[in-house]
């Protein structure tokens, strides 16, 4: 049998897994699993920014992650408009 193994530190996992200082773009993460991924990455420290078309959404998702900690922002963005999703990208929203 295999030696009993210490669980790893929670500092340490922290450090392995660390978010902090890193940028995410989440699409669709004004509801479902696009907001699930986001709440996961701003928990493990990312500065997330949502895309979504419904910016009541966007802004009641950005309001919950802040109030916990985390620094949000959101674009009202269809990405199924080329001339949007470009104009998105070349950070003209």
């Amino acid at each position: 049998m295999g030696r009993h193994q210490e669980p790893a530190s929670l500092s340490y996992l922290e450090a392995l897994f660390s978010l902090t200082g890193l940028r995410a773009v989440v699409t669709g993460g004004s509801s479902g699993i696009g907001r699930g991924i986001a709440e996961a990455l701003a928990g493990a420290g990312a500065a997330v920014h949502i895309v979504a078309r419904d910016q009541g959404r966007i802004d009641e998702v950005c309001a919950s992650l802040r109030a916990n900690g985390a620094e949000a922002a959101g674009s009202a963005v269809d990405l199924t408009d080329e001339l949007a999703t470009c104009g998105f990208a070349d950070g003209e929203v």
